[in-house]
């Protein structure tokens, strides 16, 4: 579950990077604070936080850079590959991964 959560939260981090570029922003989110450029890669930045937080609880800090360095060259090479073919459901995954992450850090509490 550890590796889920990581994921997820590395997921979530390519996806906010992605959208800070300010032709892809939803007009309907500008009102928002941290839909802003700055704001967008602030929580990408404590995302990979969180995603390296739980990649160095299951492995050790050095594969742990590994492991998360290749997740996010992977996640990136396929978000940009699929976003032109499926837009909804790669973007849909992208805004689902917060709860997941939530999720799936309750479930590693529970299991230990």
């Amino acid at each position: 579950m550890r590796e889920a959560a990581a994921l997820s939260a590395l997921y979530f981090s390519f996806a906010l990077v992605h959208a800070a570029d300010s032709r892809r922003l939803w007009p309907g989110l500008c009102h928002w604070k941290l839909c802003n450029r700055t704001g967008m890669r602030i929580l990408a930045a404590l995302s990979v936080a969180a995603g390296m937080w739980f990649l160095r609880r299951a492995y050790d800090a050095t594969s742990a850079v590994l492991v998360a360095l290749t997740a996010l060259s992977a996640i990136g090479t396929l978000f940009v590959l699929l976003v032109p073919l499926f837009p909804r459901t790669i973007w849909g995954l992208a805004l689902a991964c917060p709860p997941l992450v939530i999720l799936f850090a309750l479930l590693v509490e529970q299991h230990g």
